[in-house]
């Protein structure tokens, strides 16, 4: 078992499109020690496919921005979707 640490920086390379071999590399780690914890993550998941996601990831990092811009951007755009939603006129 590894720790939680670890475990986030496995999958925020994953989900950044570093290949398992890569990431064993940098973290200094077994691959499959890599392949089992993004298999845990994606079981963990569920809800969500995380190649689409690696893959937007990539595509946002191609475009010039960095995930955390588009992250807030869409909180943003969230945040008044939901108050316009009920209230166009509404100042926040």
């Amino acid at each position: 078992m590894i720790n939680n640490i670890l475990q986030d920086k496995i999958i925020t390379y994953y989900i950044n499109g570093l290949s398992r071999s890569e990431i064993a590399e940098n973290l200094h780690v077994a691959t499959g020690t890599v392949s089992n914890t993004v298999k845990e993550y994606k079981q963990k998941l569920k809800l969500y496919d995380l190649k689409e996601i690696r893959k937007y990831t990539k595509e946002i990092r191609k475009s010039g921005f960095i995930v955390k811009e588009c992250a807030q951007a869409c909180l943003v755009l969230e945040v008044k979707r939901t108050t316009w939603s009920t209230n166009p006129y509404r100042v926040c």
